[in-house]
Formats: structure tokens, sequence, C-alpha cells
């Protein structure tokens, strides 16, 4: 940070504390989560599978507009939907590269890995990482969680969400 923006930022602080608190507490907007895209979007359908045949879309699209595949993820909860993303993305000619490669655990021999792909990871492991355009392979219906564990699907689906700098496509039941 270059002295200027430091001196701004000092300053900011200063003017932004709350005077009501014991503690000085900075009441300014975070420059990270400062996001720059469009509207996210969610896609309510019943099947999963018809969810993802509306990611293909926004994913070619975005290709289109010059987004190399490396920029794009499908971040997944579970890993019976990152398996039939595959298939389908497979199917429409669209590179995957797994970013945590649970195929080991089923025993598979890991497949080549391409560079410019579609990313795909766990929410699990998607913490700290940062993709232009994300699709999350299911949002949690916060409703119908039981008590227990629905802090912790809210807290997994919004470091899910958070993983988008530009574009974000949610899909929901």
């Amino acid at each position: 940070m270059s002295f200027p923006a430091t001196v701004g930022l000092i300053s900011r602080l200063r003017r932004a504390t709350d005077p009501a608190r014991s503690v000085a507490v900075p009441l300014i907007q975070s420059q990270s989560s400062a996001r720059a895209g469009r509207k996210p979007e969610v896609i309510k359908l019943p099947r999963f599978e018809d969810k993802l045949k509306t990611v293909i879309e926004p994913f070619q699209s975005q290709e289109r507009e010059g987004w190399h595949s490396s920029d794009m993820a499908l971040v997944y909860r579970y890993q019976w939907q990152a398996d039939q993303a595959e298939k389908l993305f497979q199917r429409c000619g669209i590179p995957v590269k797994w970013l945590k490669q649970a195929n080991k655990a089923k025993g598979r021999a890991p497949a080549p890995q391409q560079a410019d792909a579609v990313n795909f990871v766990a929410m699990h492991s998607s913490n700290g990482l940062e993709f232009p355009v994300v699709a999350v392979a299911e949002l949690p219906d916060v409703e119908k969680l039981l008590e227990e564990k629905r802090e912790d699907e809210v807290r997994l689906a919004y470091v899910a969400m958070t993983r988008a700098t530009e574009v974000l496509v949610g899909l929901r039941s």
C-alpha cells in the first residue's frame, strides 16, 4: 500500500470509529469484499441435472466474453454433485480440473489435468480461493435445515458464494 493510501486509510479509520462504544471499532468497508460484478443469479429447478444444464450456458457465454475456463469454478457440497456435473461437462465438451482430487478416495486414477479447464472444488476446500465466475452447486434451504446444522451450512454457503469476484450463479431446489 502506498504512503498516501495508508494515510487515507488511517484518517478514514479515525473518522469511522463508533464513539458510543468503549472500544473504537472501524466502520469501513473491507477492501477485499468489494465485488465489481453483476448481481448474483439464483436458479431454482427441482432436478439437480436440470440446474446443471442451466449452468453450462453461463460458463459458455463467459468464455465467449473472453474469460478462460480456468477463471471459472463449480463449488460443490457433496461428491455426487461433482460427479454428475463432471459427466455433463464432459458431454458438452467443457474440460474439468479437480482442485482437490476427491476421486482418489473412490480408487480412480487421477485424470490428466488441463491448464484451461473449469475448476471443481468442494466447499470445504474452497476457503481462500477466488475465481471471476463461480457456480455453487446447491445452496441450502435454510428454513428446512435442522437448528443444529443451520449455522454450519450457512457458513459453508457463505464461503462458497464469496469465492466469486465477478459472476455468481447459485443453484437451489
